[in-house]
């Protein structure tokens, strides 16, 4: 018995809602029946427009705030960003000048280690060529000389002082 009082109990509550909707259903379509069947006239059409003129007016105002508030918040966004742009392109073209200075410093180096190789490499021959000149440069003038000697030599031999007379030609 308990248990179908409990499905009774549900079963009003349920009828009870479904004769509330009922009702409200009624209402409604007895409401917008009356709007339906009353007649507009010209006046009633004249304060609808304007109504619709100033919600319209009032719509288009709303629009434009925003628009213009989207406009600053887009131009506030374009002057962060081309900042950022611009520090970014600023970092980047002095690490390229550094890479640059890097890669002009870099060739110096180069050019400067092949000039030491080529002279380490041309200086020694060169060098040994001009001390051979010179050394038989002054090999030639020792033998010019040994000549000299030698033939002063035989012409102090074929020239011999006499008694008291001293090689160079005075007398003693």
């Amino acid at each position: 018995m308990h248990f179908s009082t409990i499905i009774d109990a549900e079963l009003k509550k349920e009828v009870f809602n479904l004769k509330r909707i009922i009702f409200v259903s009624l209402l409604s379509l007895f409401i917008t029946a009356n709007f339906a069947l009353a007649d507009l006239t010209k006046e009633d059409l004249r304060e609808i427009k304007t109504l619709l003129d100033e919600q319209e007016k009032r719509i288009k105002e709303y629009i434009d705030i925003k628009i213009e508030t989207v406009n600053a918040r887009i131009g506030a966004v374009e002057k962060t960003l081309n900042a950022r742009i611009d520090t970014v392109e600023r970092t980047m073209n002095s690490k390229f000048e550094s890479v640059e200075n890097g890669q002009e410093f870099l060739k110096w180096m180069i050019g400067i280690v092949a000039l030491v190789v080529v002279a380490g490499i041309a200086f020694p021959p060169i060098w040994q060529e001009w001390r051979e000149r010179k050394s038989s440069s002054l090999t030639q003038r020792v033998l010019k000389l040994e000549q000299e000697i030698a033939e002063l030599k035989k012409r102090m031999v074929l020239y011999k002082p006499l008694e008291g007379e001293s090689v160079d030609g005075t007398s003693k």
